[in-house]
This record gives structure tokens, sequence and C-alpha cells, in this order.
């Protein structure tokens, strides 16, 4: 289920802390994102809650990604970078598909679906 995913882009703007672990190691934004992730102690309500919302996230998406920034005008130009370095063409049968084109395809096998038509699904063209 995974592979359906897109990628994660969890920009921290505004950033006042400073990146380091819990032995005052430096980490990079990904390393930072990663220990945001980790399940926490406690048994309370509210961190079982926020556990479960880590857990989702730790398991759906494969491709997490963390940006952080502290000024926006001297940083914007990096996170277009890394923006379009983790952006993909999504693809399906190995034919690139555009967000309208999708759309159109998921319109188009709920309409088979509800016509109880299912068989007419191999003919569908991503074209």
């Amino acid at each position: 289920m995974t592979n359906y995913f897109a990628p994660i882009l969890w920009v921290v703007h505004n950033f006042k802390g400073d990146l380091t672990n819990e032995y005052g190691m430096q980490m990079k934004d990904n390393d930072y994102l990663d220990e945001a992730l980790k399940d926490q102690e406690g048994f309370d309500k509210e961190t079982l809650e926020l556990n479960k919302i880590r857990t989702f996230y730790r398991n759906l998406f494969n491709d997490k990604h963390c940006f952080t920034i502290k000024n926006i005008k001297e940083q914007v130009e990096n996170l277009r970078e890394v923006v379009l370095d983790i952006v993909k063409v999504k693809m399906i049968s190995e034919v690139a598909i555009t967000g309208r084109a999708f759309i159109g395809l998921v319109e188009r096998i709920i309409e088979m679906l509800n016509k109880n038509t299912v068989n007419g699904l191999r003919k569908i063209r991503f074209h």
C-alpha cells in the first residue's frame, strides 16, 4: 500500500530549535523528522493518541522528508530544489499520468463499478 502514497514533505516554518539529538549530536532535517515520529513513553490518553498518529505516518509513508526553515527569504530556493527532487511523475502500467488524467481514470472506474460493468476495466486506456 505504501507504494501508492506520494512522498511526504514536512516543512517546519519559523524553526526555532536546533537540530541536535538527545546526546547533543547534530542531526539532519530528515533525522529530526524520524525523531519526531518515534513513539513517546506514557499511557495517558493524549500520548496514546499521538503515538497512533506517529505510527500511521511511519507505516504509510516510506518516503518521508523534512525541511526546516528559519528564514524563508534565504531558504526558498533550497526548498524549491528539495520539492523538485522529491516529486516524481506518477506512473500506472508504465505510463506517466497527470493528476487530471488520474481523476478521470478513477471516475471511469467508479462509473463502471456502479453500472456493474467491471469486465470493461481491462479496456480502460490511460492516454
